[in-house]
């Protein structure tokens, strides 16, 4: 499993972030991850991410954590997700660590992901 932080490009009432998972057991995380943000593109899974599309806010993944566990999921939503976005907090890396972080560079439309792999030290 994987988790993944989304921005919003303008808050929508009191939300500013979305961190949801993925299930990599049976695709490779890339292709786990872009299936998944079809699937919110279409505006089914998380009713925020729908409510976010249908307010006409933008929204980008600005962090996936590779090896996440739900464990994880539930203690990175207990942070302020402000602290783990490199979006909104220069000091984005000493905001909840897992052993590997992977963080999505800029590609344009089609291009895939483009995730570039960083180990952390904890």
């Amino acid at each position: 499993m994987a988790l993944y932080l989304v921005h919003f490009e303008r808050p929508y009432r009191h939300a500013s972030h979305y961190l949801g998972f993925v299930d990599t057991s049976r695709h490779p995380l890339e292709v786990a991850l872009e299936s998944r943000l079809a699937f919110h593109r279409k505006g089914r899974g998380s009713r925020l991410l729908a409510a976010v599309s249908a307010a006409g806010i933008d929204w980008e993944v600005v962090r996936v954590w590779e090896e996440g566990t739900r464990s994880d999921e539930r203690r990175l939503k207990g942070k302020a997700s402000t602290r783990l976005c490199p979006n909104c907090n220069p000091h984005w890396q000493r905001w909840g660590q897992l052993s590997k972080v992977i963080v999505l560079a800029q590609a344009g439309a089609g291009e895939g992901l483009g995730l570039l792999s960083h180990d952390l030290e904890n």
